[in-house]
Protein backbone atom coordinates (compact mmCIF):
# COMPACT_ATOMS: atom_id res chain seq x y z
CA UNK A 1 0.00 0.00 0.00
CA UNK A 2 1.37 3.08 -0.82
CA UNK A 3 -0.20 6.95 0.09
CA UNK A 4 1.68 10.47 0.41
CA UNK A 5 5.09 8.81 -0.75
CA UNK A 6 4.93 6.51 2.47
CA UNK A 7 4.60 2.95 1.33
CA UNK A 8 3.37 0.08 3.51
CA UNK A 9 3.96 -3.42 3.16
CA UNK A 10 3.17 -6.80 4.63
CA UNK A 11 2.70 -10.40 4.33
CA UNK A 12 0.96 -12.70 6.36
CA UNK A 13 0.71 -14.26 9.44
CA UNK A 14 1.60 -17.80 8.99
CA UNK A 15 4.27 -16.94 6.06
CA UNK A 16 2.97 -17.86 3.01
CA UNK A 17 3.70 -14.20 1.75
CA UNK A 18 5.97 -12.51 3.09
CA UNK A 19 8.37 -9.58 2.52
CA UNK A 20 11.50 -8.85 2.52
CA UNK A 21 14.30 -6.10 2.11
CA UNK A 22 18.23 -5.23 1.52
CA UNK A 23 20.03 -1.61 0.48
CA UNK A 24 20.73 -0.93 -2.73
CA UNK A 25 22.47 2.21 -3.48
CA UNK A 26 21.47 3.69 0.01
CA UNK A 27 18.17 3.05 -0.88
CA UNK A 28 15.89 0.04 0.99
CA UNK A 29 14.56 -1.88 -1.48
CA UNK A 30 11.72 -4.68 -0.67
CA UNK A 31 10.58 -7.42 -2.44
CA UNK A 32 8.06 -10.40 -2.29
CA UNK A 33 11.35 -12.96 -3.28
CA UNK A 34 14.89 -12.77 -1.40
CA UNK A 35 16.82 -14.32 -4.30
CA UNK A 36 15.42 -11.21 -6.57
CA UNK A 37 17.04 -9.06 -4.41
CA UNK A 38 20.05 -11.14 -3.62
CA UNK A 39 20.48 -11.14 -7.42
CA UNK A 40 20.11 -7.43 -7.84
CA UNK A 41 23.02 -6.81 -5.06
CA UNK A 42 24.94 -10.01 -6.10
CA UNK A 43 24.53 -11.09 -2.59
CA UNK A 44 26.29 -14.61 -1.94
CA UNK A 45 25.11 -17.45 0.04
CA UNK A 46 25.88 -17.71 4.05
CA UNK A 47 27.38 -20.33 4.25
CA UNK A 48 26.54 -20.37 8.21
CA UNK A 49 23.10 -20.34 7.34
CA UNK A 50 23.21 -23.38 5.25
CA UNK A 51 24.98 -25.22 8.38
CA UNK A 52 22.23 -24.77 10.09
CA UNK A 53 19.57 -25.61 7.87
CA UNK A 54 20.93 -29.54 7.83
CA UNK A 55 19.01 -29.36 11.44
CA UNK A 56 15.34 -30.14 9.58
CA UNK A 57 13.34 -29.34 7.58
CA UNK A 58 13.00 -25.77 8.48
CA UNK A 59 15.63 -23.35 10.44
CA UNK A 60 14.88 -23.52 13.86
CA UNK A 61 13.30 -20.66 16.15
CA UNK A 62 14.46 -18.17 16.72
CA UNK A 63 16.06 -17.83 13.44
CA UNK A 64 12.93 -19.67 11.42
CA UNK A 65 12.48 -16.54 9.10
CA UNK A 66 15.74 -15.82 8.15
CA UNK A 67 16.99 -15.94 4.65
CA UNK A 68 20.32 -17.44 3.20
CA UNK A 69 21.54 -14.46 1.40
CA UNK A 70 24.19 -12.39 3.13
CA UNK A 71 22.58 -8.71 2.93
CA UNK A 72 19.01 -9.56 2.85
CA UNK A 73 16.59 -9.56 5.45
CA UNK A 74 13.22 -11.18 5.94
CA UNK A 75 10.29 -8.60 7.94
CA UNK A 76 8.65 -10.65 10.78
CA UNK A 77 5.37 -12.54 10.25
CA UNK A 78 4.27 -10.19 12.65
CA UNK A 79 5.61 -6.64 11.38
CA UNK A 80 4.93 -4.58 8.30
CA UNK A 81 7.78 -2.90 6.51
CA UNK A 82 7.35 1.29 6.31
CA UNK A 83 8.97 3.24 3.75
CA UNK A 84 9.04 6.94 4.49
CA UNK A 85 9.21 9.95 1.46
CA UNK A 86 12.36 10.95 3.50
CA UNK A 87 14.16 7.39 2.83
CA UNK A 88 13.52 6.04 6.53
CA UNK A 89 12.88 2.82 7.29
CA UNK A 90 11.40 0.86 9.85
CA UNK A 91 9.55 -2.66 10.94
CA UNK A 92 6.55 -2.47 12.83
CA UNK A 93 4.33 -4.51 14.97
CA UNK A 94 1.34 -4.68 13.06
CA UNK A 95 -0.40 -7.89 14.88
CA UNK A 96 -0.43 -9.43 18.05
CA UNK A 97 -1.77 -12.74 19.66
CA UNK A 98 -4.99 -12.74 20.75
CA UNK A 99 -6.25 -13.06 24.62
CA UNK A 100 -7.36 -16.36 24.64
CA UNK A 101 -10.27 -16.13 26.62
CA UNK A 102 -13.20 -18.03 24.07
CA UNK A 103 -14.66 -21.11 24.99
CA UNK A 104 -15.08 -23.60 22.73
CA UNK A 105 -18.72 -22.95 21.52
CA UNK A 106 -17.93 -18.92 20.96
CA UNK A 107 -14.74 -20.02 19.08
CA UNK A 108 -16.13 -22.44 16.84
CA UNK A 109 -19.06 -19.40 15.62
CA UNK A 110 -15.87 -17.47 14.61
CA UNK A 111 -13.62 -20.48 13.35
CA UNK A 112 -16.45 -21.43 11.14
CA UNK A 113 -17.01 -18.40 9.80
CA UNK A 114 -13.56 -17.49 9.33
CA UNK A 115 -12.90 -21.03 7.38
CA UNK A 116 -16.23 -19.76 5.52
CA UNK A 117 -14.96 -16.29 4.08
CA UNK A 118 -11.64 -18.21 3.27
CA UNK A 119 -12.94 -20.40 1.18
CA UNK A 120 -15.22 -18.40 -0.43
CA UNK A 121 -12.58 -16.19 -1.38
CA UNK A 122 -11.16 -19.02 -3.29
CA UNK A 123 -14.62 -20.50 -4.84
CA UNK A 124 -16.33 -16.97 -5.70
CA UNK A 125 -16.69 -16.62 -9.27
CA UNK A 126 -17.31 -19.13 -12.54
CA UNK A 127 -14.65 -21.84 -13.42
CA UNK A 128 -12.90 -25.08 -11.42
CA UNK A 129 -11.78 -25.34 -8.10
CA UNK A 130 -10.10 -28.43 -6.83
CA UNK A 131 -9.29 -29.37 -3.03
CA UNK A 132 -7.40 -32.78 -1.27
CA UNK A 133 -9.65 -34.84 -0.30
CA UNK A 134 -7.56 -37.54 1.75
CA UNK A 135 -10.13 -38.89 4.77
CA UNK A 136 -9.00 -36.61 7.23
CA UNK A 137 -10.97 -34.00 8.66
CA UNK A 138 -8.64 -30.95 7.44
CA UNK A 139 -9.41 -31.72 3.28
CA UNK A 140 -12.62 -32.84 4.10
CA UNK A 141 -13.72 -29.56 5.94
CA UNK A 142 -12.25 -28.03 2.96
CA UNK A 143 -13.51 -30.35 0.17
CA UNK A 144 -17.30 -29.19 1.91
CA UNK A 145 -17.03 -25.91 2.08
CA UNK A 146 -15.75 -25.74 -1.43
CA UNK A 147 -18.54 -27.69 -2.44
CA UNK A 148 -21.01 -24.51 -1.51
CA UNK A 149 -19.36 -22.18 -4.03
CA UNK A 150 -20.61 -21.50 -7.60
CA UNK A 151 -16.94 -23.16 -9.17
CA UNK A 152 -17.58 -26.85 -9.95
CA UNK A 153 -15.44 -28.85 -7.45
CA UNK A 154 -12.90 -31.77 -8.27
CA UNK A 155 -11.18 -33.50 -5.35
CA UNK A 156 -7.78 -35.47 -5.10
CA UNK A 157 -6.78 -38.39 -3.57
CA UNK A 158 -3.45 -39.97 -4.10
CA UNK A 159 -4.14 -43.54 -2.30
CA UNK A 160 -1.82 -44.80 -0.09
CA UNK A 161 0.72 -48.02 0.10
CA UNK A 162 -0.49 -49.38 3.13
CA UNK A 163 -3.98 -51.36 2.93
CA UNK A 164 -4.23 -50.92 6.51
CA UNK A 165 -4.29 -46.93 6.31
CA UNK A 166 -8.08 -46.31 6.72
CA UNK A 167 -7.85 -43.11 4.89
CA UNK A 168 -9.55 -44.58 2.10
CA UNK A 169 -12.90 -45.84 3.43
CA UNK A 170 -13.27 -42.26 5.17
CA UNK A 171 -12.74 -40.26 2.01
CA UNK A 172 -14.99 -42.28 0.04
CA UNK A 173 -17.27 -41.77 2.86
CA UNK A 174 -17.28 -37.91 2.29
CA UNK A 175 -17.25 -38.21 -1.14
CA UNK A 176 -20.53 -40.08 -1.43
CA UNK A 177 -21.82 -36.99 0.33
CA UNK A 178 -20.36 -35.01 -2.40
CA UNK A 179 -22.81 -35.85 -5.41
CA UNK A 180 -21.68 -32.49 -7.60
CA UNK A 181 -17.83 -32.75 -7.27
CA UNK A 182 -15.71 -34.83 -9.78
CA UNK A 183 -13.32 -37.36 -7.45
CA UNK A 184 -9.87 -38.35 -9.05
CA UNK A 185 -8.30 -41.27 -7.45
CA UNK A 186 -4.34 -42.00 -8.08
CA UNK A 187 -4.54 -45.64 -7.16
CA UNK A 188 -1.40 -46.65 -5.43
CA UNK A 189 1.54 -47.34 -7.83
CA UNK A 190 0.37 -44.91 -10.27
CA UNK A 191 2.14 -41.25 -10.58
CA UNK A 192 5.32 -40.43 -8.91
CA UNK A 193 6.52 -42.02 -5.69
CA UNK A 194 8.17 -39.78 -3.19
CA UNK A 195 11.85 -39.38 -3.97
CA UNK A 196 11.23 -39.25 -7.69
CA UNK A 197 12.73 -36.55 -10.10
CA UNK A 198 15.70 -35.54 -6.90
CA UNK A 199 18.95 -36.95 -8.67
CA UNK A 200 21.68 -35.31 -10.53
CA UNK A 201 19.89 -34.84 -13.96
CA UNK A 202 17.03 -32.49 -11.71
CA UNK A 203 19.76 -30.52 -10.69
CA UNK A 204 21.25 -29.80 -14.12
CA UNK A 205 17.78 -29.03 -15.68
CA UNK A 206 17.26 -26.35 -13.23
CA UNK A 207 15.06 -27.85 -10.90
CA UNK A 208 16.51 -26.74 -7.70
CA UNK A 209 15.02 -24.30 -5.40
CA UNK A 210 16.19 -20.47 -4.50
CA UNK A 211 16.48 -22.39 -1.13
CA UNK A 212 16.39 -26.16 0.38
CA UNK A 213 12.69 -27.15 -0.33
CA UNK A 214 11.26 -28.25 3.01
CA UNK A 215 8.91 -31.07 1.33
CA UNK A 216 11.53 -32.47 -1.02
CA UNK A 217 10.78 -35.97 -1.00
CA UNK A 218 7.54 -35.11 -2.06
CA UNK A 219 8.61 -33.00 -5.00
CA UNK A 220 7.47 -35.08 -8.06
CA UNK A 221 3.73 -35.54 -5.88
CA UNK A 222 3.30 -32.26 -5.83
CA UNK A 223 4.36 -31.35 -9.49
CA UNK A 224 1.96 -34.71 -10.35
CA UNK A 225 -0.57 -32.88 -8.77
CA UNK A 226 -0.48 -29.82 -10.54
CA UNK A 227 -0.87 -31.52 -13.87
CA UNK A 228 -3.93 -33.89 -12.56
CA UNK A 229 -5.34 -30.61 -11.54
CA UNK A 230 -4.85 -28.54 -13.89
CA UNK A 231 -5.96 -31.49 -16.66
CA UNK A 232 -9.48 -31.57 -14.67
CA UNK A 233 -9.82 -27.74 -15.24
CA UNK A 234 -8.68 -26.45 -12.27
CA UNK A 235 -6.29 -23.37 -11.65
CA UNK A 236 -6.28 -23.14 -8.01
CA UNK A 237 -6.20 -26.51 -5.61
CA UNK A 238 -7.25 -25.81 -2.06
CA UNK A 239 -4.79 -28.47 0.37
CA UNK A 240 -5.40 -29.03 4.42
CA UNK A 241 -2.10 -27.87 5.54
CA UNK A 242 -2.54 -25.29 8.32
CA UNK A 243 -4.77 -27.68 10.01
CA UNK A 244 -2.47 -29.83 11.96
CA UNK A 245 -0.60 -26.64 13.24
CA UNK A 246 -3.87 -25.01 14.50
CA UNK A 247 -5.95 -27.61 15.81
CA UNK A 248 -3.90 -30.68 16.74
CA UNK A 249 -4.82 -32.22 20.51
CA UNK A 250 -1.86 -33.41 22.40
CA UNK A 251 0.35 -30.22 22.94
CA UNK A 252 1.59 -30.55 25.97
CA UNK A 253 2.86 -26.78 25.74
CA UNK A 254 -0.35 -25.61 27.11
CA UNK A 255 0.20 -27.53 30.17
CA UNK A 256 2.73 -25.34 30.95
CA UNK A 257 0.18 -22.53 30.82
CA UNK A 258 -2.77 -24.11 32.36
CA UNK A 259 -0.95 -25.09 35.79
CA UNK A 260 0.34 -21.62 36.10
CA UNK A 261 -3.36 -20.21 35.68
CA UNK A 262 -5.26 -22.71 37.34
CA UNK A 263 -3.26 -24.86 39.24
CA UNK A 264 -5.55 -27.46 40.45
CA UNK A 265 -7.57 -27.90 37.03
CA UNK A 266 -4.43 -27.58 35.62
CA UNK A 267 -2.73 -30.51 37.27
CA UNK A 268 -5.86 -32.57 37.46
CA UNK A 269 -5.18 -32.15 33.42
CA UNK A 270 -2.15 -33.02 33.43
CA UNK A 271 -2.60 -36.58 35.53
CA UNK A 272 -4.20 -37.26 31.89
CA UNK A 273 -1.56 -36.44 29.35
CA UNK A 274 1.50 -37.91 31.84
CA UNK A 275 -0.61 -41.37 32.28
CA UNK A 276 -1.24 -40.73 28.08
CA UNK A 277 2.47 -40.61 27.68
CA UNK A 278 3.63 -42.96 30.36
CA UNK A 279 5.58 -40.58 31.85
CA UNK A 280 7.53 -40.11 35.46
CA UNK A 281 5.92 -37.85 37.77
CA UNK A 282 9.58 -36.37 38.29
CA UNK A 283 9.85 -35.99 34.56
CA UNK A 284 6.91 -34.02 34.36
CA UNK A 285 7.41 -32.09 37.23
CA UNK A 286 10.49 -31.11 36.21
CA UNK A 287 9.49 -29.74 32.65
CA UNK A 288 6.48 -28.01 34.22
CA UNK A 289 8.93 -26.19 36.51
CA UNK A 290 11.20 -24.90 33.89
CA UNK A 291 11.30 -20.96 33.64
CA UNK A 292 13.88 -20.70 31.49
CA UNK A 293 13.65 -17.74 28.94
CA UNK A 294 14.01 -18.44 24.93
CA UNK A 295 17.25 -16.90 24.98
CA UNK A 296 18.46 -19.40 27.47
CA UNK A 297 17.03 -22.27 25.59
CA UNK A 298 18.66 -21.43 22.96
CA UNK A 299 21.75 -20.52 24.66
CA UNK A 300 21.54 -24.24 26.26
CA UNK A 301 20.84 -25.70 22.93
CA UNK A 302 24.09 -24.26 21.09
CA UNK A 303 25.83 -25.56 24.15
CA UNK A 304 24.14 -29.32 23.43
CA UNK A 305 24.59 -29.08 19.58
CA UNK A 306 26.50 -32.35 18.28
CA UNK A 307 26.28 -34.51 15.66
CA UNK A 308 23.95 -37.59 16.19
CA UNK A 309 21.20 -40.16 15.25
CA UNK A 310 17.83 -38.65 14.94
CA UNK A 311 16.51 -38.60 18.75
CA UNK A 312 13.97 -41.94 18.63
CA UNK A 313 10.55 -40.40 19.95
CA UNK A 314 10.92 -39.80 23.94
CA UNK A 315 8.30 -40.64 26.45
CA UNK A 316 7.69 -37.32 28.26
CA UNK A 317 7.36 -33.67 27.94
CA UNK A 318 8.03 -31.00 25.41
CA UNK A 319 7.29 -27.74 26.50
CA UNK A 320 9.86 -25.77 25.65
CA UNK A 321 9.69 -22.31 23.58
CA UNK A 322 12.22 -23.91 21.12
CA UNK A 323 12.50 -27.82 20.45
CA UNK A 324 15.89 -28.42 20.28
CA UNK A 325 17.56 -28.72 16.82
CA UNK A 326 19.60 -31.67 16.16
CA UNK A 327 22.51 -32.55 13.80
CA UNK A 328 22.55 -35.24 11.22
CA UNK A 329 25.65 -37.73 11.61
CA UNK A 330 26.95 -36.83 8.57
CA UNK A 331 27.29 -33.04 9.38
CA UNK A 332 31.07 -32.36 9.66
CA UNK A 333 32.61 -30.37 12.40
CA UNK A 334 32.98 -27.06 10.47
CA UNK A 335 28.78 -27.59 9.80
CA UNK A 336 28.35 -28.00 13.54
CA UNK A 337 30.62 -25.04 14.68
CA UNK A 338 28.97 -22.96 12.08
CA UNK A 339 25.20 -23.80 13.58
CA UNK A 340 26.52 -23.68 16.86
CA UNK A 341 27.41 -20.09 15.95
CA UNK A 342 23.93 -19.23 15.01
CA UNK A 343 21.97 -20.14 18.09
CA UNK A 344 25.06 -18.29 20.32
CA UNK A 345 24.10 -15.39 18.11
CA UNK A 346 20.81 -15.68 18.17
CA UNK A 347 20.66 -16.03 22.45
CA UNK A 348 22.91 -13.09 22.42
CA UNK A 349 19.98 -11.14 20.38
CA UNK A 350 17.53 -11.72 23.14
CA UNK A 351 14.68 -13.40 21.26
CA UNK A 352 11.19 -12.80 22.05
CA UNK A 353 8.81 -15.58 21.94
CA UNK A 354 6.03 -15.02 19.26
CA UNK A 355 2.98 -15.08 21.92
CA UNK A 356 3.13 -14.44 25.87
CA UNK A 357 2.36 -18.02 26.27
CA UNK A 358 3.53 -21.05 24.97
CA UNK A 359 0.98 -23.07 23.62
CA UNK A 360 0.31 -19.82 21.66
CA UNK A 361 3.85 -19.17 20.86
CA UNK A 362 3.76 -23.14 19.73
CA UNK A 363 1.29 -22.53 17.12
CA UNK A 364 2.42 -19.63 15.71
CA UNK A 365 5.92 -21.28 15.11
CA UNK A 366 4.23 -24.29 13.46
CA UNK A 367 2.39 -22.57 11.07
CA UNK A 368 4.95 -19.98 10.13
CA UNK A 369 7.50 -23.30 9.50
CA UNK A 370 4.93 -24.69 7.63
CA UNK A 371 3.33 -21.60 5.56
CA UNK A 372 7.04 -20.54 4.56
CA UNK A 373 7.27 -24.09 2.76
CA UNK A 374 3.47 -23.70 1.19
CA UNK A 375 5.41 -20.66 -0.28
CA UNK A 376 7.72 -22.95 -2.10
CA UNK A 377 4.87 -25.45 -3.19
CA UNK A 378 2.54 -22.59 -4.64
CA UNK A 379 5.40 -21.37 -6.71
CA UNK A 380 6.23 -25.25 -7.82
CA UNK A 381 3.35 -25.54 -9.03
CA UNK A 382 2.47 -22.52 -10.59
CA UNK A 383 5.08 -22.94 -12.65
CA UNK A 384 4.71 -26.49 -13.33
CA UNK A 385 1.43 -26.13 -14.76
CA UNK A 386 -0.32 -22.65 -13.60
CA UNK A 387 -2.36 -24.32 -10.75
CA UNK A 388 -1.61 -21.95 -7.24
CA UNK A 389 -1.81 -24.03 -3.83
CA UNK A 390 -4.14 -21.92 -1.29
CA UNK A 391 -3.97 -22.86 2.20
CA UNK A 392 -7.05 -21.63 4.08
CA UNK A 393 -6.32 -22.92 7.34
CA UNK A 394 -3.52 -20.90 7.50
CA UNK A 395 -5.16 -17.61 6.73
CA UNK A 396 -4.69 -14.56 8.69
CA UNK A 397 -8.31 -14.15 10.07
CA UNK A 398 -8.42 -18.18 10.71
CA UNK A 399 -5.43 -18.03 12.40
CA UNK A 400 -6.46 -15.34 14.77
CA UNK A 401 -9.83 -17.22 15.42
CA UNK A 402 -8.27 -20.42 16.33
CA UNK A 403 -5.79 -18.39 18.60
CA UNK A 404 -8.51 -16.66 20.92
CA UNK A 405 -9.97 -20.34 21.62
CA UNK A 406 -8.61 -21.03 25.81
CA UNK A 407 -5.98 -23.47 24.77
CA UNK A 408 -6.98 -26.26 27.57
CA UNK A 409 -10.92 -26.32 25.09
CA UNK A 410 -8.60 -26.38 21.81
CA UNK A 411 -6.57 -29.32 23.52
CA UNK A 412 -7.93 -32.67 25.14
CA UNK A 413 -6.68 -36.00 25.37
CA UNK A 414 -9.83 -37.44 24.57
CA UNK A 415 -11.15 -35.42 21.38
CA UNK A 416 -9.12 -35.21 18.10
CA UNK A 417 -9.40 -31.65 16.95
CA UNK A 418 -11.70 -30.87 19.44
CA UNK A 419 -12.53 -26.58 18.03
CA UNK A 420 -12.72 -27.95 14.35
CA UNK A 421 -14.44 -30.27 14.96
CA UNK A 422 -17.58 -27.79 16.64
CA UNK A 423 -16.88 -25.54 14.09
CA UNK A 424 -17.64 -28.28 11.20
CA UNK A 425 -20.54 -29.97 12.95
CA UNK A 426 -23.70 -29.62 10.68
CA UNK A 427 -20.68 -29.21 7.47
CA UNK A 428 -18.77 -32.33 7.67
CA UNK A 429 -20.35 -35.67 8.19
CA UNK A 430 -20.44 -36.76 11.31
CA UNK A 431 -18.67 -40.05 10.93
CA UNK A 432 -15.25 -37.86 9.67
CA UNK A 433 -15.42 -35.59 13.24
CA UNK A 434 -15.38 -38.03 15.40
CA UNK A 435 -13.08 -40.41 13.51
CA UNK A 436 -10.29 -41.29 15.61
CA UNK A 437 -7.83 -43.25 13.67
CA UNK A 438 -4.72 -41.69 11.83
CA UNK A 439 -3.57 -42.50 8.96
CA UNK A 440 0.31 -43.50 8.24
CA UNK A 441 2.25 -43.55 4.73
CA UNK A 442 5.88 -44.89 5.99
CA UNK A 443 5.29 -47.29 3.68
CA UNK A 444 4.68 -44.96 0.71
CA UNK A 445 8.10 -43.49 2.32
CA UNK A 446 10.20 -46.38 1.59
CA UNK A 447 8.68 -48.02 -1.49
CA UNK A 448 9.66 -44.34 -2.74
CA UNK A 449 13.12 -44.52 -0.80
CA UNK A 450 13.79 -48.37 -2.55
CA UNK A 451 13.07 -47.03 -5.83
CA UNK A 452 15.06 -43.81 -6.13
CA UNK A 453 17.58 -44.96 -3.75
CA UNK A 454 20.39 -44.81 -6.96
CA UNK A 455 19.51 -41.12 -7.84
CA UNK A 456 19.67 -39.79 -4.57
CA UNK A 457 23.20 -41.12 -4.46
CA UNK A 458 24.09 -40.06 -7.49
CA UNK A 459 23.92 -36.36 -5.84
CA UNK A 460 27.15 -36.72 -4.07
CA UNK A 461 29.36 -37.45 -6.89
CA UNK A 462 29.10 -33.65 -7.49
CA UNK A 463 27.96 -32.17 -3.97
CA UNK A 464 27.62 -28.36 -3.57
CA UNK A 465 27.80 -29.13 0.28
CA UNK A 466 30.53 -31.20 -0.01
CA UNK A 467 32.95 -28.72 -1.85
CA UNK A 468 31.55 -26.25 1.48
CA UNK A 469 33.03 -28.57 3.69
CA UNK A 470 29.37 -28.77 5.39
CA UNK A 471 29.03 -33.03 4.98
CA UNK A 472 31.01 -35.89 5.24
CA UNK A 473 30.05 -37.49 2.11
CA UNK A 474 31.55 -40.58 2.19
CA UNK A 475 29.57 -41.02 5.74
CA UNK A 476 26.41 -39.86 4.24
CA UNK A 477 26.59 -42.61 1.62
CA UNK A 478 27.04 -45.11 4.10
CA UNK A 479 23.99 -43.72 6.05
CA UNK A 480 21.91 -43.66 2.85
CA UNK A 481 22.91 -47.21 1.62
CA UNK A 482 22.26 -48.68 5.02
CA UNK A 483 19.27 -50.48 6.88
CA UNK A 484 16.77 -48.55 7.62
CA UNK A 485 14.59 -49.45 10.83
Amino acid sequence: MSAGGRVWAQGTLAGVRRVFHTRLGGTTVASDRPEVLASVTGAGWDTRWLAMRLSGMVMPFPVHESVPWNGVDAVPSDHALVLEADGRTDEVVRWRAPEAKASLGEGAAVVRAALRDAVAARTAGEGTVSTDLSGGMDSTTLAFLADTGRRKLVTYRFAEADTGNDDAHFARLAAAHLPRARHVVDPAGHGEAMFAGLGPEAVAAGRADAEPFGWVRSRARIEHLARTMAGAGSQLHLAGHGGDELFRTGSHTHLHDFVRQSPLKGLGRVRDYRALARASWPATLRALSDRRSPAQEVASQARRLSASAPPAMQRGWRVEWVPMPWMPVWASETALEAARSVLEAAARAGPRPLAPWREQHEVLLLARCTGGIVAQADRLTRRTAGVGLAVPFLDDQVLHAALAVKPQERNTPRRYKPLLAEAMRGIVPREVLERRTKGEFSADLYHGWQRHRAHILGLLEDSRLAAHGLIHPGLLRRTLAGPHT
